[in-house]
């Protein structure tokens, strides 16, 4: 069973994204029906049924690391911690990706291992904290509005 018109095009697009990804020519023949074996499909594209053409899409979408990976329940939990505990203290984005360069060497915070993690959302817990209590302090000592000053 020969496929679609929207399927052939699809197979195109999805051959050149491959192609592309691994520095691959568009029109190297033997390595795409090389990527056919691998996937368990015929040789020719022009044999695929659609259980083939499945098959074909499912390989490729791995080999584009196109799936997403799983969410990680407590790495989310600490991921909102330290976005909220955050913003609660007026700590924007890239004050916490310096914070995470300053201790982990990096500002991809939310790829960090889970332990620090935690290290991360207690020091942006800490440090939110000490801000908020910084302003509340500042607006508690202002003067009045309409106050003149003794001086």
């Amino acid at each position: 069973m020969a496929l679609s018109k929207l399927q052939t095009a699809r197979y195109w697009r999805t051959w050149a994204a491959v192609s592309k990804y691994h520095g691959w020519k568009n029109s190297d023949e033997a390595r795409r029906r090389a990527l056919h074996a691998e996937a368990g499909c015929p040789a020719s594209m022009r044999d695929f049924g659609n259980r083939d053409f499945d098959k074909f899409l499912d390989y490729t979408t791995i080999l584009l690391d196109q799936i997403p990976a799983p969410v990680d329940p407590e790495r989310k939990r600490l991921c909102y911690a330290i976005a909220r505990d955050a913003k609660k203290g007026n700590l924007n984005e890239g004050y916490i990706g310096r914070i995470s360069t300053d201790l982990f060497d990096t500002s991809r915070w939310r790829d960090l291992p889970l332990e620090h993690l935690e290290a991360l959302r207690n020091t942006i817990h800490n440090r939110s904290s000490a801000h908020r209590a910084k302003e509340s302090s500042e607006t508690a000592h202002a003067a009045p509005v309409g106050a003149t000053q003794p001086f």
